[in-house]
């Protein structure tokens, strides 16, 4: 069983690295991937940034301007898929998804494979 999550007309499938829009895979980076994950994982609540550079940057030594680049980058992604303001910023303490999510649980997920020959029929 695979843990997913829902939020406007994205879903976000972690264990599968995939993140949808209207069932078509939506092309992102691997460290905004790890970003958005954790920030979901939390909706509506404030996770520091050190806490986020710990999750997404484990074994390295980064400076915050990298965290800005990516959360920027979710900004324009999510924002160009019609969804609302998602990501605020709380200055000082973090970042807050701000958008509801719905967690759910796939039974039987679909292989990848599935969902790239999806978006290259589209």
């Amino acid at each position: 069983m695979n843990k997913g999550f829902t939020f406007g007309s994205f879903c976000l499938m972690p264990q599968q690295r995939l993140l949808l829009k209207g069932g078509c895979p939506v092309q992102i980076g691997s460290r905004a991937f790890d970003v958005l994950v954790v920030l979901i994982e939390h909706p509506g609540e404030i996770v520091g940034k050190r806490e986020l550079m710990a999750r997404v940057w484990p074994s390295t030594v980064v400076c915050e301007d990298n965290l800005f680049v990516q959360i920027s980058f979710l900004r324009r992604v999510l924002r160009e898929g019609g969804a609302r303001r998602c990501i605020v910023n709380v200055p000082g303490r973090g970042y807050l998804f701000v958008q509801p999510v719905d967690a759910y649980v796939e039974q039987t997920p679909l292989p990848r494979r599935q969902y790239e020959s999806a978006a290259i029929a589209a």
